[in-house]
């Protein structure tokens, strides 16, 4: 994982290498980041070239069934660390 552009407080990109079974991935992370009173809403979004095999995978296998949870994980560990 490597940042590899943001503008502070409101977005980071993320360069995001995955290697899960069975195909290696490379993707672009968005994180946008919006003010709303006294909290901050954190939107992410992810995307990356696809081969012609890797779309129509995904017309058989849910990404976000995937990796979701996980993703949906860690921004919950992220919002514990930034309430502290």
């Amino acid at each position: 994982m490597e940042i590899v552009d943001s503008s502070p407080p409101s977005r980071v990109l993320i360069q995001l290498g995955l290697r899960p079974a069975p195909f290696e991935a490379h993707n672009l992370v968005e994180f946008t980041l919006e003010s709303n009173g006294d909290s901050t809403n954190v939107t992410w979004a992810m995307a990356r070239a696809q081969s012609y095999l890797a779309r129509l995978i995904g017309i058989f296998l849910s990404m976000d069934s995937m990796i979701g949870q996980r993703f949906r994980g860690r921004l919950a560990a992220l919002k514990t660390v930034a309430e502290r």
